[in-house]
């Protein structure tokens, strides 16, 4: 009988008719060890001046067996409230157009949950792409 650590709720394992001891059956191994795992960058690059409400960066999360039903998308950090989330889609939206000069890059924290799983986190960095905003003059 052995102790898994969830989160803060304490689970007892009893594994009874196993074949070799110590040995845990492969249906089992997964629950013990695996989690969510994110996928993709941890960054994105996009142009200052789009639009309000542009989708500048999705987060995307999957389950241990690579599928991603039920998995719900939250943001939090330094930066989430210039920011919306589709908590379903993971597609994070800038709430206002942004400006180079004022905000070169952004840090926000997205988490990735499921009943089923811890939570896991991720830092990403958005940076905003500084354009010539000024028409050059001929002469």
């Amino acid at each position: 009988m052995g102790h898994i650590l969830k989160g803060q709720v304490r689970y007892t394992l009893a594994v009874e008719d196993v074949v070799q001891q110590g040995e845990i059956p492969s249906d089992l191994q997964g629950i013990i060890t695996q989690a969510l795992s994110f996928t993709g960058n941890a960054s994105a690059t996009f142009d200052e001046n789009i639009d309000a409400d542009s989708t500048v960066y999705t987060v995307a999360a999957e389950k241990p067996d690579g599928t991603t039903s039920g998995i719900t998308y939250a943001i939090s950090g330094t930066n989430a409230s210039d920011f919306t989330i589709n908590a379903n889609t993971g597609a994070i939206t800038i709430d206002a157009s942004p400006n180079f000069e004022a905000t070169p890059s952004y840090s926000i924290t997205v988490s990735a949950n499921h009943v089923d799983f811890d939570a896991v986190t991720r830092e990403v960095t958005l940076a905003v792409n500084n354009l010539d905003e000024v028409a050059p003059t001929i002469t």
